[in-house]
């Protein structure tokens, strides 16, 4: 996991433009800003029904720039569900990076004007 979070935090430091980071993985997002000072953010699948009813917890404001992390991108739905949420608090996503791209295509986000960064293909590691 440092490793990971180690690339991460090199291709994040690429946008001078990102603010924050965050995404639905929150194991990733804690390992990314549990040594830094960069600010994070979770998005959950739904508002919670109890406690704060937030969909988005953590640091995000009206007119950041996000970087988004992801585990494994096979559609990128999961992870534009999240993109759509920051979007819905003013925020804009200017890059997602994954662990592993299962996409058929080298960027599942260009038509979103969306950069795509991920450390290893599933056909690298499949043969």
């Amino acid at each position: 996991m440092r490793l990971i979070a180690e690339i991460f935090l090199e291709e994040f430091s690429k946008d001078p433009s990102a603010d924050a980071i965050g995404g639905p993985t929150m194991g990733s997002v804690l390992a990314l800003c549990q040594d830094s000072d960069m600010r994070g953010f979770i998005v959950r699948k739904s508002e919670k029904e109890y406690g704060t009813r937030r969909l988005i917890e953590g640091s995000l404001l009206k007119g950041d720039s996000v970087v988004l992390v992801e585990d494994v991108v096979t559609t990128g739905a999961s992870v534009m569900r999240a993109a759509e949420a920051v979007r819905g608090m003013g925020a804009s996503v200017s890059k997602i990076m994954a662990v592993v791209s299962r996409a058929d295509t080298a960027n599942p986000f260009e038509g979103e004007g969306i950069e795509f960064f991920n450390i290893f293909d599933v056909k690298d590691l499949t043969g």
